[in-house]
């Protein structure tokens, strides 16, 4: 018997299709018009189509986990999700003199991107323990395991290269590209090196990697498209002009032999049929999930708090706007008053699981505090005419991204606080 979704994961997946479809018409239609609508201008129509498959084979992939209404098939897109947050918002990070700060695209990005980074630990965290039975269906043979762990491991080692060494790749690549697009475009093939390592961790149900491989396929159909009805210019004669064509029809070739091909797949489809119900499960209470909510964005406050201390030039880089500051990570305006705030704010939410009723009082005042400095601090960007940097009553310096992250870690612990069953005492399980 499947596992079907509970409320909270299925709210979670509602509000990535909100965000990735609109991205998916954007660059699947616009593709010569970034410069008017994306938050940085792509010089060729091709890296239009380079990002934007991965919101279209978003889009189909959780329209098709709805359909299917099972955990163990929605799961492996779920971590996707992270892992390309993780791999963009990084990019971004590195290049963030080249984003346009207060483009509208840029805010709804940066909070579409912030918010499931620390949401989807907790929700996943949740789904997985709802029950301890043992998943069924149909497993992967051993020809299956061994070809995913392995294009698992070639993936990861092209994109770790690829990612450090981005600019090379750029120079080299077979249309003019930025390494920011170079870097963004990486986050796909990293969910495909993810696959291998799930396998490894023992994870060997064929249908928990069916939803997976149908995306990789549209991944691999966009991409190969762009390529070639796109009539600018590619240097087929290039290195990466004959790989890449390559690398995309592996993309689809991989997929379509898993899916039409696998003996186990008839008897996967009894589990996929049973987890078709209009019945969503409910699962536990809140509580331990809540601490653990609470705990992470707590540790994620105080890392950041700490590592703005850090007089490192490659990490947090001198703020060229002049009010003092540095970029923390290249990326959130912030100086030492800023990074003392952040370390507070970690510490009292490191501290707040530890009290009875600490949570709920901890996750309400702090989302509050940020929202109210959200506010504020937007409004002064109104007054001022968006500037670069700003600084808030002449002692805390913010730019977009650190509006943005306030706001998606205030809405974060406001829900947090105001979660019905947040603990009003101490628990064993921490």
């Amino acid at each position: 018997m499947a596992q079907a979704l509970t409320r909270p994961m299925r709210a979670l997946i509602w509000s990535i299709l909100v965000a990735v479809v609109p991205w998916a018409i954007l660059l699947g239609l616009f593709l010569a018009h970034t410069s008017v609508f994306w938050m940085f201008a792509m010089r060729d129509p091709r890296s239009a189509v380079l990002i934007g498959a991965v919101y279209v084979g978003a889009t189909i992939y959780y329209v098709l986990a709805f359909r299917e209404n099972d955990w163990e098939q929605t799961k492996s897109g779920i971590e996707g999700a992270f892992i390309v947050s993780a791999v963009l918002l990084t990019a971004v990070a590195l290049h963030w003199s080249s984003i346009r700060p207060w483009h509208l695209m840029t805010i709804l990005w940066l909070i579409a991107y912030y918010g499931p980074l620390l949401l989807i630990p907790i929700l996943f965290r949740r789904e997985e323990n709802l029950t301890d039975r043992p998943s069924e269906g149909g497993r992967l043979n051993a020809a299956w395991r061994r070809w995913l762990v392995l294009r698992g491991v070639i993936y990861l080692g092209l994109t770790v290269f690829a990612f450090l060494f981005a600019p090379v790749m750029a120079a080299r690549w077979a249309w003019p590209i930025d390494a920011l697009e170079v870097r963004m475009f990486l986050g796909q093939p990293a969910t495909f090196a993810w696959a291998g390592v799930n396998v490894l961790r023992g994870h060997v149900l064929w249908r928990r990697y069916r939803l997976h491989l149908i995306y990789v396929a549209i991944l691999g159909l966009a991409q190969f498209s762009g390529l070639v009805l796109i009539r600018t210019a590619y240097h087929w004669g290039s290195l990466l002009g004959v790989l890449l064509p390559l690398l995309f029809a592996e993309w689809i070739i991989t997929p379509v032999l898993f899916l039409s091909g696998h003996k186990t797949a008839l008897a996967s489809r009894q589990g996929i049929a049973a987890a078709r119900t209009p019945r969503v499960a409910e699962g536990p209470g809140w509580d331990p999930y809540v601490r653990y909510g609470v705990s992470l964005l707590g540790a994620t406050y105080l890392a950041i708090g700490i590592l703005g201390f850090i007089p490192i030039e490659a990490l947090n880089p001198v703020q060229p706007g002049g009010v003092g500051a540095t970029y923390l990570l290249r990326h959130i305006a912030v100086n030492w008053l800023h990074n003392i705030v952040h370390i507070l704010i970690g510490v009292t939410g490191l501290m707040a699981v530890r009290r009875a009723g600490g949570t709920r009082l901890w996750g309400n005042m702090t989302g509050v505090v940020l929202l109210l400095l959200f506010l504020t601090g937007l409004g002064q960007a109104v007054i001022l005419d968006f500037p670069i940097d700003q600084s808030l009553l002449g002692l805390v310096p913010l730019n977009s991204a650190g509006h943005t992250f306030h706001f998606a870690t205030g809405v974060i612990a406001l829900i947090l606080g105001r979660t019905p069953g947040a603990p009003d005492r101490r628990s064993p399980e921490l």
